[in-house]
């Protein structure tokens, strides 16, 4: 985008504002991470979980949203996080997100230590994830960005939840 003025219908020259995106900010551990507004179907508190035997180890189980039975993904199993000692912390979330993975629609529940809020991000204020130095797999972020000197990291959920994970998720479904 560039920063070259815009003439308004009146003929006054402005400056171009920078795009912005809204994203929901989320906590594992101390680490904040956000999601983009647009996949997110629904915010819900902790519910029962049905664990299903021999599954992927970052899968908690499946829930019942409305009628549907949708796979919930533990996000501290998925990123290598030591398991949570309370894990029926009333701050507990689950993101129902809705996206697609190699062009096929998906939806799957995030079980995430909690929700923090929505935030308008400035497209050109997020960085790319360096390559080394962080103890996720690189290839799950999408961009950082530092808000009052805390780093906000954006998952890319299409290489978060892979085709493989897809896969293995609905052979125990």
């Amino acid at each position: 985008m560039s920063n070259s003025p815009v003439t308004s219908p009146f003929g006054l020259r402005r400056p171009e504002v920078a795009a912005s995106r809204s994203y929901v900010t989320l906590g594992a551990g101390t680490d904040i991470f956000a999601v983009e507004v647009e996949y997110v179907r629904e915010i819900l508190g902790l519910r029962v979980i049905k664990p299903l035997p021999n599954g992927p180890e970052f899968l908690a189980g499946l829930i019942d949203v409305r009628g549907d039975v949708v796979p919930v993904i533990d996000l501290r199993a998925k990123l290598g996080m030591p398991p949570r000692t309370d894990a029926a912390a009333e701050s507990t979330r689950i993101l129902v997100l809705g996206f697609t993975i190699e062009g096929r629609p998906e939806v799957l529940g995030l079980m995430v230590d909690q929700v923090f809020e929505v935030i308008e991000m400035r497209v050109d204020e997020i960085k790319n994830m360096p390559e080394f130095g962080t103890h996720w797999n690189a290839k799950y972020i999408k961009g950082v960005f530092l808000r009052s000197n805390e780093l906000i990291i954006i998952f890319n959920l299409e290489k978060l939840f892979s085709e493989a994970d897809i896969v293995s998720l609905k052979n125990f479904m």
